[in-house]
């Protein structure tokens, strides 16, 4: 009978690999609209158990979540916190916030370089999920960042709320013409993409079987043409 054999460190204990989480979330003005928000924070909140449970599942692997808002500016909300510890906290939008990509993917190029960034560890998962057109030059900042190594190494999904999102910066970010960016033009394809990314994608990084990156899955053009509410 074939039998697994567990790496183990000295004493008996499992040893773990990293697998991080990075979610940029969009908290411009527009966000507010039409309960965008509250949508994104009901995905998100329902999200965290089932990473959870994967942690739980998956004994090797020690999963780690950061969030990452930008507006005007971008700033840390969480950053390297053991998945198992933590809650959510309701994301809040500001009312007269820019979509400033280019802060976020600066931040994002700074984090990848930090000495917090495991030696060993899975490939990074880092979703963007924005609503609106990028308000600055972010360029130069997506570059700086996917020049990174573990920004190289990372593997990205982007999710477009609603269809003023801005593909082009989306597709930019992913970087890899096989994926596209997932639509969300509805609360429950909103519900769809984020179930996708903290489950089946999270589970494709953290417990890797050697294939490809698979498409990402969720919302396109022409589910739901009748229930769009973005």
């Amino acid at each position: 009978m074939e039998t697994t054999i567990e790496k183990r460190r000295p004493g008996g204990t499992i040893s773990k690999r990293e697998s991080q989480v990075f979610l940029l979330c969009d908290l411009s003005g527009s966000m507010l609209d039409d309960g965008k928000i509250t949508e994104l924070n009901n995905c998100l909140r329902e999200a965290v158990p089932h990473m959870k449970r994967l942690e739980d599942e998956t004994p090797e692997v020690e999963i780690k979540i950061s969030i990452l808002g930008f507006n005007t500016k971008a700033t840390w909300i969480a950053q390297n916190e053991p998945i198992k510890d933590f809650f959510w906290k309701d994301l809040n939008a500001d009312a007269d916030g820019l979509t400033n990509m280019g802060e976020a993917f600066s931040l994002m190029a700074m984090a990848m370089k930090s000495p917090e960034m495991p030696e060993r560890g899975y490939p990074p998962l880092v979703v963007l999920i924005s609503d609106g057109q990028a308000t600055d030059s972010y360029k130069t900042d997506l570059d700086d960042y996917l020049h990174t190594n573990w920004g190289a190494k990372s593997i990205r999904y982007s999710i477009a709320i609603g269809k003023e999102a801005d593909h082009s910066a989306l597709q930019k970010f992913i970087n890899n013409s096989e994926l596209k960016p997932i639509m969300a033009n509805n609360p429950e394809q909103l519900a769809k993409a984020i179930n996708f990314v903290s489950t089946i994608a999270l589970k494709r990084v953290s417990v890797p079987t050697g294939a490809t990156p698979m498409p990402a899955e969720g919302g396109d053009e022409s589910e739901g043409i009748d229930n769009d509410v973005w």
